[in-house]
């Protein structure tokens, strides 16, 4: 019910505008609360407000950076990228031009279907986890990652392998446990559907001469440096692997080259672009499979250079990782929480002998009894949190102003 409609059914004609307004947020915070306890075991609730699957996309996205990195820098002492050159031979004239291949030089463009398992369609009833759980151990795999919920709910949701075949053999684990990842569970009318993706036809898109003016080379060897450094402190990638890239030797365009290239393999950033992409797909649907320069000539004007050192600056000025807060067992909240749960669970049988309701057992104070229960019971402890996590989503929930999970899901 938007604000026009609550004003028809639940305001007096002559009620002031400030009661209207006042009365509105009441009825949505409300709605809010209603829909979060009927939708709060949902995978897609369960992964948006969750605070312990906010924190695990945290770490999987930093051990994906860190896996990355690290396998690019070892194709890198291997002397995979000796032949890199994002600067075109000859002048093209065209806003692309086609490339090599999929990792092939010189532009070393990525193709991101190759290998890729799609699941188009993850019913909001699934949760991201279970289909990485059920997936992770196959053969070859290398990386999963998954879209924002669409207009209905569902997301797209992609697994990388090492080689297509192993995507394929993936395709009966989810075969397998069909009713499990793919089923929605009555909430929504969608169907999911699992694909193994089809190469692409790859391009490059073609930056203007000025990109490779000797002046801007250097410019853009030192802002990508500073991205670079950005990027891999939020995502805790080793400082000596950083080291190790910076330092590369090489002429100032080779090792500009390197660090562009490092940027989108290993943290889905497109330099030039200044788009920092949630996986390799979705950079790929916004800034393509590959970037490269127009070869220089004098005399040339600045005019696109411009707009990326300004997208760059800006980035580099907003952007953080933020690790997602979780309640451990020495937060206040859970201690006064779990103390109180403690005082239930204690019987006073005399003023010198306390007992503990769950085993029976005898202590000589109530203390000795909270002690017994957080090192004996420790699933009070686990079950105390997780009411305290479950407060934290529904917090969530309810602050979020899209309730996206409100709006389309049938109602019972």
């Amino acid at each position: 019910m938007d604000f026009r409609e609550f004003m028809l059914r639940q305001c007096d004609a002559g009620a002031c505008p400030e009661t209207c307004v006042a009365a509105f947020k009441t009825y949505c915070q409300e709605f809010a609360q209603r829909e979060f306890d009927r939708l709060k075991n949902t995978g897609l609730c369960l992964d948006l407000y969750h605070p312990v699957s906010q924190l695990r996309s945290y770490e999987w996205r930093q051990s994906m950076a860190q896996q990355r990195a690290q396998s690019f820098l070892a194709e890198l002492r291997e002397g995979k990228y000796k032949d890199l050159s994002l600067r075109l031979a000859q002048p093209n004239g065209e806003a692309t031009c086609p490339v090599a291949g999929h990792q092939q030089a010189p532009e070393f463009a990525f193709d991101a279907n190759i290998g890729t398992l799609m699941i188009s369609g993850l019913p909001c009833a699934v949760s991201v986890w279970e289909v990485v759980e059920a997936l992770q151990d196959s053969g070859g795999f290398a990386e999963a990652a998954w879209s924002a919920p669409s207009a209905d709910l569902s997301r797209t949701f992609y697994v990388g392998f090492s080689c297509p075949q192993e995507a394929k053999e993936a395709l009966l684990v989810i075969a397998n446990k069909a009713d499990t990842l793919l089923s929605n569970k009555g909430l929504t009318n969608g169907v999911a559907k699992v694909s193994i993706q089809d190469p692409m036809e790859l391009s490059a898109l073609v930056l203007p001469a000025e990109m490779s003016s000797p002046e801007r080379l250097a410019k853009d060897l030192s802002l990508s440096a500073e991205v670079i450094q950005l990027l891999d402190k939020v995502h805790e990638i080793r400082q000596d692997f950083t080291a190790e890239l910076l330092h590369f030797q090489g002429s100032a365009e080779q090792k500009l080259d390197l660090q562009v290239i490092y940027l989108r393999r290993v943290h889905n950033f497109c330099f030039y672009a200044g788009k920092w992409g949630e996986n390799q797909w979705t950079l790929r649907d916004s800034c393509g499979a590959a970037v490269v320069r127009e070869p220089y000539y004098e005399p040339v004007q600045e005019i696109w250079a411009k707009g990326h050192e300004k997208r760059i600056k800006e980035f580099l000025s907003t952007t953080s990782l933020i690790r997602p807060a979780v309640l451990g067992h020495a937060d206040p909240k859970v201690r006064v929480r779990f103390d109180q749960v403690c005082r239930e669970k204690t019987v006073a049988v005399t003023e010198q002998k306390f007992q503990c309701k769950d085993c029976g057992k005898f202590f000589k104070g109530p203390e000795y009894v909270g002690k017994h229960l957080f090192r004996m019971h420790t699933e009070i402890m686990q079950a105390v949190r997780e009411e305290l996590h479950q407060m934290m989503a529904r917090e969530a929930f309810v602050a979020d102003p899209s309730h996206p999970l409100s709006c389309t899901l049938n109602k019972d």
